[in-house]
């Protein structure tokens, strides 16, 4: 309901709506007066926003594209929609039972960040090496089949040699290395060799990660041309890593991305035809290029549409199995299925 005063008693106005707004009551009337309207439940994936407006006066309505899950994170919070989907995806259940509470400032140490980014790939079922890799993570470790299978992935090699470091706060700059490798798994990409912040120069070890973390829009820093790689990440930024980065959700509007890639699995020594069908993509035949790891063979791409198209893929019969990461390079646009393909 929106309440209103007018300037006088036998002051007429009229309201209307528009969009996704009805008005259920408070369609005309004189002096002071109020407007009930009615949304419909959001299922679009995304914020909308529609305007009452009464007698000239725009009254913006913003609805949210997901329900409040946690008690501590309210709607005015930028991570707010990003933590329900890791809620909704079941990558997490938050820091905290009764109450609901996700604990957003909270520092993410090694081994939860393994559990965000593993679930995050392959769900809450999926084998593991059962030989630690780790001196400090026994298999009676309860992170123990995360972090054997984050190194199964290839995402990370330990703090060490032999550790892992499991009780050790994640870095901003390590963040964007794990979200990174994450994303792309062995396929290959490019990043921009200008650096965007001054505090990460092409120097830094994690430049290729962070410049590639601000080119596909996961993040714009800390602050105006700084990525702080230094600090600590918080629950609340991790949210918005693992959703953009790895579940390709809630990107900045008009990113290209891969929505859909059929069949999405192969057998070793298979070939088959793949179709990728593109959001917010401009395929050109002749031009677009499918990237894929190396024994994996791309050929025959034709282009249907700005947003679809087909390519055969020839996998090598010593393919090692696991999920890769679909690539489709349109000139300067780039659209990535984060591990959208399986080899079985």
């Amino acid at each position: 309901m929106v309440s209103f005063t007018a300037n006088g008693a036998s002051c007429s106005w009229t309201a209307s709506a528009s969009g996704f707004i009805s008005i259920t009551s408070g369609g005309a009337g004189t002096g002071n007066g109020s407007v009930t309207f009615n949304v419909p439940a959001n299922n679009i994936g995304a914020d909308r926003a529609g305007t009452l407006t009464i007698n000239g006066q725009a009254v913006s309505v913003i609805q949210r594209a997901y329900a409040e899950v946690f008690t501590d994170v309210g709607p005015s919070t930028y991570y707010f929609d990003f933590t329900d989907v890791l809620s909704a995806d079941g990558i997490t259940g938050g820091c905290s039972l009764n109450p609901p509470d996700f604990c957003p400032n909270d520092n993410v140490t090694r081994a939860e960040m393994a559990v965000f980014i593993v679930t995050g790939i392959e769900g809450s079922t999926f084998t593991y090496t059962a030989t630690p890799y780790f001196t400090d993570v026994p298999a009676s470790n309860p992170y123990f089949k995360f972090i054997q299978k984050l190194r199964d992935l290839g995402i990370t090699d330990g703090c060490s040699a032999t550790e892992f470091c499991p009780n050790d706060a994640v870095t901003r700059a390590e963040m964007a290395a794990f979200t990174i490798r994450a994303r792309y798994e062995t396929t290959p990409y490019t990043y921009p060799a200008t650096p965007y912040f001054t505090d990460v120069p092409a120097s830094d070890p994690f430049f290729p990660f962070i410049q590639k973390m601000a080119q596909v829009g996961i993040t714009g820093g800390c602050a105006p041309s700084l990525y702080c790689p230094d600090s600590t990440i918080t629950r609340a930024q991790t949210s918005v890593f693992i959703v953009t980065g790895l579940l390709n959700q809630l990107l900045p509007p008009g990113t290209p991305v891969i929505a859909a890639v059929a069949p999405n699995t192969a057998a070793a020594g298979q070939t088959l035809t793949v179709t990728l069908t593109g959001l917010n993509t401009s395929f050109v035949q002749g031009t677009t290029q499918v990237v894929l790891p190396a024994g994996i063979t791309p050929s025959n791409v034709t282009v249907s549409s700005a947003s679809s198209l087909t390519v055969q893929l020839a996998v090598s019969s010593s393919f090692v199995s696991g999920p890769i990461s679909v690539l489709a390079v349109t000139g300067s646009q780039e659209a990535v299925a984060p591990n959208g393909f399986t080899v079985k």
